[in-house]
């Protein structure tokens, strides 16, 4: 039995002074606010930094005092998809610790979890919530693929919240925090059983909260530091906004009876014919989740081509790197494929980078049992890796562009063009077909022309801005 004074909750009250000499002011005023909020036994609190203000950075430092000095145990440190796990574990591997002038990793275990065996001895766990959830429910292993889609995709399939009982091999009081670094705001509704399933204090960092971010946290708001604060502190650089808008990524659009429209798999990409019956009306929130219109995606890639030289960049004669951020894997091809069409460039000018990075789809036609011909449609793998694009992308004078798949919301470099959509629940499908609108049937709905405007004033809205 502990000694009452050798307690968390004793510990820490009695915090040594934070080492302040390679932290931000920003980071120095997170970390002393949290350790007071925690001292007050408040079980919950949020941290809110722009995206680049040293987010992770600042875990590493509370993490390691909360170790060190607070006797916690164990801590759980929740990313979003997998890929975001092993960033946040080269994170701890080249953090040096500020008292002893060590790697973290050479004083602590830190385990990146890709199994479902929780290693006893580690003190800091990285893992999503998908595979947290499936070590709950006593599942011996977890598809890996599940761990590269975001938990928001998932929860977009999700209709009631996750149920959680009790196992005994992972007992409540297995972790002392819970840190969710850009978890999105789904975790906070359809997975939060997942979370108060222990026994710990929970520490959200993000740079969007959302009302049930906040609610979730019990409105204790530690820190707050926007983009504009960062872009003033010169940690960030500040941006401008091309905006690029058409009639139905704005308003929604209908489809008549009697066309001919095509249903396309969300996974295989298959696609089957289908003559509308009745006519079909879609909204704009739909658009590239259920309901794809190819012609809209071309219209704006085609203006931001046309507008590049002459609005955009006035002083550029090559196209600068650009991200695209798409809403999903399916999303992200066709951008890819339109993108290379309009700029008549090869495969090297678009890449993509979702979950599917590093597998190809591999389609084979065979007979079914009724003599009829089928499509069979496989993954393999294609031995790209998606670190590997995003570092030539970095590093290279003339990388080839970048599709992204949309996850947690990002803040965009000076200039950049093609941010994320905006957060915000996604509407639940019946099934994994998606509307695939004709381009020729489409453009006779259209109004000609997109209606682009341009804002030369400061982002007033943490986080990325509508793609169209």
């Amino acid at each position: 039995m502990q000694h009452p004074g050798t307690t968390v909750r004793a510990l820490l009250h009695h915090l040594p002074p934070l080492a302040k000499e390679k932290l931000r002011p920003a980071q120095i005023k997170a970390i002393e606010n949290l350790e007071i909020s925690l001292a007050e036994q408040r079980p919950r609190a949020l941290i809110q930094m722009a995206s680049g203000g040293g987010k992770t950075y600042t875990a590493c430092n509370f993490i390691y005092r909360l170790i060190k000095y607070g006797g916690a145990r164990r801590v759980l440190f929740l990313v979003d998809r997998a890929n975001l796990g092993r960033q946040t574990l080269k994170e701890f591997q080249a953090f040096i610790t500020p008292d002893e002038n060590r790697p973290f990793t050479e004083l602590y275990n830190v385990q990146l979890m890709q199994s479902n065996k929780l290693d006893r001895v580690s003190r800091v766990c990285i893992t999503t919530i998908q595979r947290l959830y499936s070590m709950l429910k006593g599942e011996e292993q977890l598809d890996p693929e599940l761990e590269e889609q975001s938990a928001f995709d998932m929860a977009s399939l999700q209709k009631v919240p996750v149920p959680v009982e009790y196992n005994p091999r992972l007992p409540i009081e297995t972790f002392d925090f819970i840190v969710t670094d850009e978890c999105h705001r789904s975790i906070y509704n359809l997975w939060r059983q997942v979370l108060e399933y222990f026994d710990a204090s929970l520490i959200g960092l993000t740079a969007t909260p959302s009302k049930q971010t906040f609610g979730f946290f019990n409105q204790n708001l530690v820190m707050e530091y926007n983009h504009e604060q960062a872009v003033a502190d010169r940690v960030l650089v500040d941006f401008d906004i091309y905006r690029i808008r058409t009639q139905i990524s704005e308003n929604g659009s209908t489809v008549t009876s009697g066309d001919q429209i095509d249903k396309r798999d969300r996974q295989t990409r298959k696609i089957r014919w289908e003559k509308l019956d009745d006519d079909f009306t879609y909204e704009a929130s739909q658009l590239d989740r259920s309901v794809v219109a190819p012609d809209q995606i071309r219209t704006v890639v085609r203006t931001f081509k046309e507008r590049l030289f002459t609005e955009i960049f006035p002083n550029r004669t090559e196209v600068p790197k650009t991200l695209i951020f798409a809403k999903d894997d399916s999303h992200a091809e066709d951008i890819v494929k339109i993108v290379r069409e309009e700029f008549g460039r090869g495969n090297d000018f678009a890449q993509k980078i979702t979950y599917r990075t590093g597998t190809a789809r591999k389609i084979t036609k065979v007979r079914s049992a009724d003599g009829s011909e089928i499509e069979q449609v496989e993954w393999v793998n294609s031995g790209i890796k998606a670190e590997d694009l995003l570092s030539s992308f970095r590093n290279s004078y003339c990388p080839p562009r970048q599709v992204r798949c949309r996850s947690a919301l990002g803040l965009r470099p000076h200039g950049a063009v093609g941010p994320s959509s905006p957060g915000g629940p996604r509407r639940a499908e019946s099934s994994r077909d998606r509307v695939h609108l004709l381009p020729r049937e489409h453009r006779q709905r259209r109004p000609a022309g997109p209606r682009p405007d341009r804002h030369h004033r400061r982002h007033r809205r943490t986080g990325a801005q509508p793609y169209y």
